[in-house]
């Protein structure tokens, strides 16, 4: 606790608003430091992958590549950092159980960082930021097309968070590192402006253990188009980070680790409840078929 109180008063993550703003301004390749990633660095399983030595030395190898790389804008779980009111708060109490990630964070240089959260919150967090004074009942599964109120926060949302974003690979060729139950891009407009799209798709859960296959299929793909018109979007989980640097390596310098940005857009699109986004029923199914909902644009997925 004293080393967390040390911590949060020398370093800064942004906001939702101002992450967005340097990722876009910036064009750097954004990766994150999210909460998948803290038992991983605490020695233990978590998220998507299972913990293995390797794993955290690609991990921090990734992180320390990035941290020393100005085209590397890197997004902190903003849990590790931001000051708390009251001892028993959930998400202080998961930021001070991965001791051994905090002993990393104080490696990172004093500098502001992004907020890793950014690519999965819910239309009604990213406005509430916008408006703080905004009140709303905690129920963020709303019908965003019956109320006034409704529409003005997912007009806000798409315009601001979700069409910028996709500005950033606009008239490149997008190659898609993802897992077999991701489909990112597949029920919403996210991928619609690309120049091309092909997916690479390895297994959604522990897919470090196929990174030299999916590393080679990514480059043999990418090796087709000019290299400053190919955009790499990775929804991989700790993969995706270690990708990107090995990526720009090879002298690619477009790419994001996208993270649920695509289901959290869709859990507001197709109405089902955005805590879904780390449901264990991916495993398996797409949250949306899995609960019997039918999207359009199903058959041409397949």
């Amino acid at each position: 606790m004293l080393f967390r109180k040390e911590f949060i008063q020398t370093h800064y993550v942004l906001s939702f608003h101002s992450t967005l703003e340097n990722i876009l301004n910036h064009n750097k390749i954004f990766i994150r430091l999210g909460d998948g990633e803290l038992p991983i660095l605490h020695k233990k399983s978590g998220g998507f992958h299972r913990y293995s030595e390797k794993l955290i030395e690609k991990l921090l190898q990734s992180y320390d590549f990035a941290l020393n790389c100005e085209d590397f804008f890197l997004g902190v779980n903003p849990n590790l950092i931001y000051p708390f009111t009251h001892i028993n708060d959930s998400a202080l109490i998961s930021s001070c159980k991965h001791y051994q990630a905090m002993d990393f964070l104080s490696f990172f240089p004093l500098r502001e960082y992004g907020n890793a959260f950014l690519l999965r919150t819910s239309p009604i967090a990213f406005y509430k930021e916008k408006d703080p004074n905004l009140h709303l009942s905690s129920q963020e599964n709303l019908d965003f097309y019956q109320t006034k109120l409704g529409k003005e926060i997912f007009s806000y949302y798409k315009k601001t968070l979700v069409d910028s974003i996709k500005h950033l690979w606009k008239d490149k060729h997008l190659i898609l590192c993802e897992g077999y139950f991701s489909y990112f891009g597949v029920f919403n407009d996210l991928l619609e402006n690309a120049k091309s799209v092909s997916r690479i798709q390895a297994s959604n859960h522990n897919a470090f253990l196929d990174y030299e296959n999916i590393f080679q299929k990514a480059i043999q793909q990418a090796s087709s188009y000019p290299k400053d018109e190919v955009y790499f979007l990775c929804a991989l989980g700790h993969t995706s980070k270690i990708l990107l640097v090995d990526f720009y390596k090879q002298g690619f310098r477009y790419g994001i680790d996208a993270g649920n940005l695509s289901i959290a857009y869709d859990s507001i699109l197709h109405h089902f409840p955005s805590s879904w986004i780390d449901d264990p029923h991916q495993i398996f199914e797409y949250p949306p078929l899995y609960y019997g909902k039918k999207l359009q644009k199903w058959e041409k997925a397949l």
